[in-house]
Protein backbone atom coordinates (compact mmCIF):
# COMPACT_ATOMS: atom_id res chain seq x y z
CA UNK A 1 0.00 0.00 0.00
CA UNK A 2 2.78 2.21 0.83
CA UNK A 3 4.73 1.58 -2.34
CA UNK A 4 1.20 2.34 -4.16
CA UNK A 5 0.79 6.21 -2.75
CA UNK A 6 4.59 6.69 -3.17
CA UNK A 7 4.52 5.74 -6.96
CA UNK A 8 1.68 8.37 -7.28
CA UNK A 9 3.15 10.94 -5.32
CA UNK A 10 6.43 10.78 -7.42
CA UNK A 11 4.53 10.87 -10.36
CA UNK A 12 3.00 14.08 -8.83
CA UNK A 13 6.04 15.33 -8.20
CA UNK A 14 7.12 15.09 -11.52
CA UNK A 15 4.17 16.62 -12.98
CA UNK A 16 4.70 19.71 -10.84
CA UNK A 17 2.88 23.17 -11.63
CA UNK A 18 2.38 24.62 -14.82
CA UNK A 19 5.58 27.47 -14.88
CA UNK A 20 2.23 30.36 -15.23
CA UNK A 21 0.93 28.76 -11.96
CA UNK A 22 4.15 28.80 -10.40
CA UNK A 23 5.11 31.96 -11.11
CA UNK A 24 1.64 33.50 -9.65
CA UNK A 25 1.68 33.75 -5.44
CA UNK A 26 -2.21 32.87 -5.84
CA UNK A 27 -2.69 30.11 -7.67
CA UNK A 28 -6.41 29.55 -8.67
CA UNK A 29 -7.48 26.89 -6.87
CA UNK A 30 -9.54 23.29 -8.34
CA UNK A 31 -13.20 23.65 -8.52
CA UNK A 32 -14.92 22.09 -5.21
CA UNK A 33 -17.05 19.88 -7.83
CA UNK A 34 -13.54 18.38 -9.30
CA UNK A 35 -11.64 18.03 -5.85
CA UNK A 36 -15.03 16.18 -4.44
CA UNK A 37 -15.02 14.18 -7.80
CA UNK A 38 -11.08 13.27 -7.48
CA UNK A 39 -11.11 12.62 -3.44
CA UNK A 40 -14.57 9.68 -4.21
CA UNK A 41 -12.68 8.20 -7.03
CA UNK A 42 -9.45 7.90 -4.86
CA UNK A 43 -11.80 6.66 -2.05
CA UNK A 44 -12.98 4.13 -4.08
CA UNK A 45 -9.58 2.97 -5.61
CA UNK A 46 -8.31 2.66 -2.18
CA UNK A 47 -11.02 0.36 -0.77
CA UNK A 48 -10.85 -2.13 -4.56
CA UNK A 49 -7.07 -1.96 -3.05
CA UNK A 50 -7.16 -2.75 0.57
CA UNK A 51 -10.18 -5.50 -0.66
CA UNK A 52 -7.05 -6.87 -3.14
CA UNK A 53 -4.51 -6.98 -0.64
CA UNK A 54 -7.25 -9.10 1.31
CA UNK A 55 -7.85 -11.31 -1.14
CA UNK A 56 -10.96 -9.97 -1.87
CA UNK A 57 -12.37 -9.06 -5.33
CA UNK A 58 -14.75 -5.74 -6.06
CA UNK A 59 -17.89 -8.08 -5.96
CA UNK A 60 -17.35 -9.39 -2.27
CA UNK A 61 -15.77 -12.74 -3.09
CA UNK A 62 -12.73 -14.67 -2.06
CA UNK A 63 -10.31 -13.96 -4.82
CA UNK A 64 -7.24 -15.97 -3.93
CA UNK A 65 -9.11 -19.29 -3.10
CA UNK A 66 -11.45 -19.46 -6.02
CA UNK A 67 -9.43 -17.40 -9.28
CA UNK A 68 -5.72 -17.76 -8.16
CA UNK A 69 -2.59 -17.55 -10.69
CA UNK A 70 -0.94 -20.79 -10.65
CA UNK A 71 3.05 -21.24 -10.93
CA UNK A 72 2.17 -23.02 -14.46
CA UNK A 73 0.15 -20.11 -15.75
CA UNK A 74 3.21 -17.59 -14.76
CA UNK A 75 5.50 -19.56 -16.10
CA UNK A 76 3.70 -20.21 -19.47
CA UNK A 77 3.18 -16.21 -19.70
CA UNK A 78 6.53 -15.36 -18.79
CA UNK A 79 8.19 -17.97 -21.22
CA UNK A 80 5.62 -16.88 -24.19
CA UNK A 81 6.59 -13.33 -23.16
CA UNK A 82 10.68 -13.76 -23.56
CA UNK A 83 10.08 -15.50 -26.66
CA UNK A 84 7.20 -12.63 -28.52
CA UNK A 85 10.12 -10.19 -27.32
CA UNK A 86 12.97 -11.69 -28.95
CA UNK A 87 10.30 -11.73 -32.10
CA UNK A 88 10.50 -7.87 -31.79
CA UNK A 89 14.15 -7.75 -31.83
CA UNK A 90 14.65 -6.83 -27.77
CA UNK A 91 15.93 -8.63 -25.03
CA UNK A 92 13.48 -7.93 -22.22
CA UNK A 93 13.08 -8.28 -18.03
CA UNK A 94 9.98 -10.15 -17.33
CA UNK A 95 7.92 -9.76 -14.11
CA UNK A 96 4.45 -12.27 -13.03
CA UNK A 97 3.12 -11.49 -10.05
CA UNK A 98 -0.03 -12.22 -8.34
CA UNK A 99 -3.05 -9.74 -7.20
CA UNK A 100 -1.12 -9.73 -3.68
CA UNK A 101 2.19 -8.47 -4.95
CA UNK A 102 3.87 -11.44 -4.70
CA UNK A 103 6.30 -12.81 -7.26
CA UNK A 104 5.39 -15.33 -8.93
CA UNK A 105 8.58 -15.29 -12.34
CA UNK A 106 11.32 -13.11 -12.61
CA UNK A 107 13.15 -13.42 -15.91
CA UNK A 108 15.82 -11.81 -17.01
CA UNK A 109 17.00 -12.29 -20.57
CA UNK A 110 20.72 -12.63 -21.72
CA UNK A 111 21.29 -9.34 -22.67
CA UNK A 112 18.41 -7.28 -20.93
CA UNK A 113 19.43 -3.99 -19.05
CA UNK A 114 20.16 -4.14 -15.49
CA UNK A 115 17.39 -1.42 -14.76
CA UNK A 116 14.41 -3.80 -16.29
CA UNK A 117 13.72 -5.13 -12.78
CA UNK A 118 13.40 -1.84 -11.24
CA UNK A 119 10.99 -0.70 -14.23
CA UNK A 120 8.73 -3.60 -14.16
CA UNK A 121 8.27 -3.13 -10.37
CA UNK A 122 7.12 0.65 -11.26
CA UNK A 123 4.89 -0.93 -13.44
CA UNK A 124 3.47 -3.77 -11.51
CA UNK A 125 2.50 -1.19 -8.97
CA UNK A 126 0.88 0.73 -11.56
CA UNK A 127 -1.37 -2.16 -12.83
CA UNK A 128 -2.36 -3.23 -9.23
CA UNK A 129 -3.61 0.10 -7.54
CA UNK A 130 -5.19 0.91 -10.40
CA UNK A 131 -6.75 -2.37 -12.20
CA UNK A 132 -5.54 -1.23 -15.20
CA UNK A 133 -2.65 -1.70 -17.67
CA UNK A 134 0.22 1.09 -16.86
CA UNK A 135 -0.33 2.71 -19.58
CA UNK A 136 -4.12 3.36 -18.99
CA UNK A 137 -2.89 4.33 -15.97
CA UNK A 138 -0.67 6.69 -16.81
CA UNK A 139 -3.40 8.08 -19.04
CA UNK A 140 -5.93 8.69 -15.88
CA UNK A 141 -3.21 10.16 -14.10
CA UNK A 142 -2.13 12.53 -16.33
CA UNK A 143 -5.78 13.82 -17.59
CA UNK A 144 -6.28 14.36 -13.58
CA UNK A 145 -3.10 16.42 -12.76
CA UNK A 146 -4.19 18.53 -15.93
CA UNK A 147 -7.65 18.64 -14.72
CA UNK A 148 -5.65 20.34 -11.44
CA UNK A 149 -4.08 22.63 -13.54
CA UNK A 150 -1.21 20.74 -13.07
CA UNK A 151 1.44 20.15 -16.02
CA UNK A 152 0.76 16.47 -17.24
CA UNK A 153 2.87 13.20 -15.97
CA UNK A 154 6.54 13.47 -17.27
CA UNK A 155 7.18 12.74 -21.03
CA UNK A 156 9.62 10.25 -19.76
CA UNK A 157 7.10 8.40 -17.75
CA UNK A 158 4.60 8.62 -20.35
CA UNK A 159 7.14 6.81 -22.67
CA UNK A 160 9.33 4.49 -20.11
CA UNK A 161 6.39 2.86 -18.27
CA UNK A 162 3.92 1.23 -20.44
CA UNK A 163 4.33 -2.46 -20.89
CA UNK A 164 2.34 -3.94 -17.56
CA UNK A 165 -0.28 -5.53 -18.18
CA UNK A 166 -3.28 -6.70 -16.17
CA UNK A 167 -4.08 -10.86 -15.81
CA UNK A 168 -8.08 -11.94 -15.30
CA UNK A 169 -9.26 -14.95 -15.43
CA UNK A 170 -13.65 -14.21 -15.86
CA UNK A 171 -13.33 -11.39 -14.68
CA UNK A 172 -11.41 -11.32 -11.66
CA UNK A 173 -7.70 -9.76 -11.73
CA UNK A 174 -5.15 -12.08 -10.67
CA UNK A 175 -2.04 -10.96 -11.14
CA UNK A 176 0.33 -9.34 -13.50
CA UNK A 177 2.40 -9.14 -16.26
CA UNK A 178 5.52 -6.88 -16.60
CA UNK A 179 7.64 -6.42 -19.81
CA UNK A 180 10.78 -3.63 -19.88
CA UNK A 181 14.02 -3.18 -22.01
CA UNK A 182 12.26 -2.38 -25.60
CA UNK A 183 13.24 0.75 -27.07
CA UNK A 184 9.81 2.38 -26.06
CA UNK A 185 7.14 1.17 -23.45
CA UNK A 186 4.89 1.32 -26.40
CA UNK A 187 7.21 -1.84 -27.60
CA UNK A 188 7.38 -3.46 -24.17
CA UNK A 189 3.45 -3.48 -23.73
CA UNK A 190 3.09 -5.00 -27.51
CA UNK A 191 4.60 -7.87 -26.38
CA UNK A 192 3.18 -8.46 -23.07
CA UNK A 193 -0.38 -8.04 -24.94
CA UNK A 194 0.68 -10.46 -27.35
CA UNK A 195 2.03 -13.01 -24.69
CA UNK A 196 -1.32 -12.71 -23.08
CA UNK A 197 -3.07 -13.26 -26.06
CA UNK A 198 -1.17 -16.26 -27.01
CA UNK A 199 -1.81 -18.10 -23.66
CA UNK A 200 -5.77 -19.53 -23.39
CA UNK A 201 -5.82 -19.17 -19.71
CA UNK A 202 -5.96 -15.43 -19.67
CA UNK A 203 -9.20 -13.16 -20.30
CA UNK A 204 -8.70 -11.31 -23.35
CA UNK A 205 -7.50 -7.86 -23.59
Amino acid sequence: MIGRWFLTFSLVLRAGWPAEAQERTAPVPPSPELLREMQEQMASEMRQMQQLMQGVAPDGKPLQAKRPLSLDLAMEVARVALDRCREMGFSPGILVANNGYAEKVRLQDDGAKPWTSHRNGQKLQLVLSNNLSSSEALERHDKRYRALGMNGIAKKDMEDLPGGVPLRIKGVLVGVLAVSGGATGQLDEACARAAVGSIGGFDPL
